[in-house]
């Protein structure tokens, strides 16, 4: 029996020389699922829902260090040294930015007018920095009526078209 993947679309991005990266994507509904592997391990992923023509990201992950894959031999030798395998660090690495800008170009493929990311539900939690790195990848932050930051960033994907245009 073939297992069915939850995730029904899968590319390999060429990441550097001699790393690729396997994305899967759920787009099929108005829940959206990303993920993005490294060498077979999880290593950023995404979710987002359609609201009107807004889609909102509700979580985006991403892993800091993951372990090192062992090789066979790798593996014999430290089970006789008791040598932790040496961890790949992901700090930097761009694969955050990889992941939204794919959120971005699938966002814009489906005619969303703006990506709003919700910072304040917890689903950033392991992004501690998530209200700045998203400013720096191009969101603005919404403020209350009353001026004081909501927590939600937005990213506009369409120009704005004048009042009586």
């Amino acid at each position: 029996m073939i297992e069915e993947s939850p995730y029904p679309e899968r590319h390999v991005l060429k990441y550097r020389r001699g790393v690729d990266l396997q994305l899967l994507v759920d787009t099929n509904t108005n829940d959206w699922r990303f993920k993005l592997l490294y060498d077979g391990v999880a290593v950023s992923g995404a979710t987002a829902v359609f609201d009107g023509d807004v889609l909102v990201l509700q979580s985006f992950w991403m892993q800091s260090v993951i372990p090192t894959p062992e090789s066979f031999l790798g593996g014999i030798w430290r089970k006789f040294t008791q040598a932790v395998p040496k961890p790949t660090e992901l700090q930097g690495a761009t694969l955050g930015r990889l992941l939204l800008r794919t959120i971005i170009r699938r966002a814009r493929d489906f005619v969303a007018t703006a990506i709003v990311a919700d910072t304040t539900g917890g689903g950033f939690g392991q992004l501690p920095d998530a209200p700045n790195w998203l400013q720096r990848q191009g969101f603005n932050p919404e403020v209350t009526p009353d001026g004081a930051p909501a927590g939600r960033l937005r990213l506009g994907l369409v120009a704005e078209v004048a009042e009586g245009a």
